[in-house]
């Protein structure tokens, strides 16, 4: 939308958009548009409510710096009906859907007189806009906003999710398909097609290198190119791309290095772009010694911080009905200066019925241990990978079925994950072989309410929500900021 039509509109803010978890991500979608002209209207109710709140703080900064906040006392509800009938048709309101639903029948003429409605639809947090009246001033509808599509230009369509993996069945699964002929394999100094972009682009200095490619820098400063290896490079690969490049706009997230193009030689696809991550590997971050070595001022709010984000990344991916599948500390970077986290080897994910064919077993649900993994995944085995990585985030590196005193035969993390015994104490649960050194300390300056959370997924393998991580760690990084955890790493 044109900055041009919100000229002298006022900004009515609900607080439970700022709260929601993927707030500071939508407000820098929609700054531009909304921010230009119009002051934001804010009470004190709100104020208060976001002031422990880290990304609520940055939006409100972002409008006081600018010059264009005013707060009010009233309670929300009559705040919101205030703002709106003192304002009428020069108002637009960012709201949940609960609250929209809220503005009862008796102001259903203020409602039509809103020139723009934004709000969180309560199933997977989707950002919905909803234009209420045309930039003529001409009445689009009152009761039932959401049907409005199509009906103006400013409008903007918001994309679809992929299919759930659950809509396919083992009849539908995409066999490993044939090797695609190459004539040679692009390398260094080539000049490679995009497929989409029909532009021209040049292979650098390899920058990275595993079991099915090689990473390459380019001759574009914010994208690498991934180029497959001759005989990983199959005709099912191309397909899952062109599927993951052609809805590369839902998963538009700077944190995500996902497939943007493919790319040819001598009219092959054979890899693909994407944009490049900066940092280092969580294995090599992650790392106890490392950490005290190159991070030693490095507090637990800092990991607690990459675990947040961790949570919010994935959070966004299934929401979107993507599964990761093949989750660990090598396809996540963190910026040393930023603190940035990014997600890259995107091209494993699952998506609709191409299935995540690799997983590191240190990762994999005890279900479906020692299983060739091709079958699609369900968010729950998902789960289990990520209190695992969380773990391994608030623990620098550390397994959770890593112990002494193992059975023989179980030295290994992911025998120790079909062995289900979790060696941190919890409560009345003594400790149980808990590694020497400083891993009992670190566990023992864990909140209770974390410890819980990781002792009931790995004693007794319940899969607790994103939700229920994002709200532990949410409430861990207030702590940690008030004064109530320790914040110290190194003992």
């Amino acid at each position: 939308m044109s900055n041009q039509y919100l000229n002298g509109y006022t900004i009515v803010l609900d607080p439970s958009v700022l709260l929601d978890s993927n707030a500071l991500d939508i407000f820098n979608t929609i700054r531009n548009e909304i921010t230009q002209s119009a002051p934001l209207q804010v009470s004190k109710e709100t104020l208060n409510q976001v002031n422990s709140n880290d990304n609520a703080g940055k939006i409100l900064l972002y409008f006081h710096n600018n010059k264009k906040l005013r707060s009010f006392s009233e309670t929300n509800i009559d705040f919101i009906k205030k703002s709106i009938e003192s304002y009428s048709n020069k108002t637009v309101l960012l709201c949940s859907e609960t609250k929209f639903q809220s503005l009862d029948k008796s102001i259903e003429k203020i409602k039509s007189d809103l020139f723009y409605i934004c709000y969180f639809k309560s199933i997977n947090n989707i950002f919905k806009r909803v234009f209420v009246k045309t930039s003529d001033n001409s009445k689009i509808c009152s009761n039932n906003a959401v049907k409005v599509a199509n009906i103006s230009a400013l409008s903007r369509k918001r994309p679809k999710k992929f299919k759930p993996s659950s809509c396919f069945n083992k009849n539908d699964l995409i066999k490993k398909g044939s090797l695609m002929k190459l004539s040679r394999t692009a390398s260094e100094g080539d000049t490679l097609k995009m497929v989409v972009k029909k532009q021209k682009i040049v292979l650098q200095e390899e920058i990275g290198r595993g079991a099915e490619g090689i990473i390459f820098n380019t001759n574009y400063d914010d994208y690498v190119c991934k180029i497959y290896l001759k005989n990983q490079l199959t005709t099912d690969r191309i397909d899952k791309l062109k599927l993951m490049v052609q809805n590369s706009k839902m998963v538009k997230n700077n944190a995500i290095c996902w497939p943007l193009d493919i790319v040819t030689i001598d009219g092959v696809g054979c890899g693909y772009i994407m944009n490049r991550a900066t940092g280092n590997p969580l294995s090599s971050v992650l790392n106890y010694r490392s950490l005290k070595r190159n991070y030693e001022k490095w507090t637990r709010k800092d990991l607690v911080w990459i675990a947040k984000n961790e949570i919010e990344i994935i959070k966004f991916l299934h929401s979107r009905e993507i599964i990761v599948g093949d989750i660990h500390l090598e396809n996540i970077f963190i910026d040393d200066s930023t603190k940035r986290v990014f997600f890259i080897d995107t091209d494993s994910y699952q998506v609709e019925n191409y299935v995540s064919p690799v997983g590191m077993p240190d990762f994999i649900a005890p279900e479906i241990q020692g299983m060739h993994l091709d079958f699609l995944r369900t968010k729950e085995h998902e789960l289990f990978a990520v209190a695992i990585l969380i773990f391994k985030t608030l623990m620098p590196g550390q397994h959770p079925y890593s112990r002494i005193g193992a059975k023989e035969n179980t030295a290994t993390t992911h025998q120790g994950i079909m062995e289900g015994v979790f060696p941190y104490p919890f409560k009345n649960n003594p400790e149980n072989g808990v590694p020497p050194g400083k891993w009992n300390r670190l566990w023992l300056e864990l909140p209770e309410y974390m410890k819980s959370l990781f002792f009931e997924s790995f004693q007794n393998n319940h899969r607790h929500s994103l939700d229920d991580w994002y709200s532990a760690i949410s409430r861990y990084m207030k702590d940690l900021k008030d004064g109530n955890a320790n914040k110290e790493i190194f003992f």
